[in-house]
């Protein structure tokens, strides 16, 4: 696999995840679907699916600035200096 179709399969992941985090935030979907219509969590907020999954929470959370993921996108080509 040549570096840019690497990185074209990096941006795609971003954008749409498949694998085992985004079957297990599925999962957490439907976990918090059924807690709620069955009477909802203690204290009256309604579940959300990372309440069940929070590593997917903690995936999708991780902010980079455009500066950060093209000098990541460099690393992986073996072209640091740009």
């Amino acid at each position: 696999m040549e570096a840019l179709e690497l990185q074209e399969w990096m941006v795609f992941f971003s954008l749409e995840p498949w694998g085992s985090i985004r079957e297990d935030y599925r999962a957490g979907m439907i976990t918090s679907m059924l807690v709620n219509v069955n009477g909802g969590k203690k204290g009256g907020k309604a579940a959300e699916p990372k309440d069940f999954f929070p590593l997917y929470s903690q995936h999708s959370n991780r902010t980079q600035t455009n500066e950060q993921q093209i000098a990541i996108f460099k690393r992986l080509a073996g072209n640091a200096d740009g």
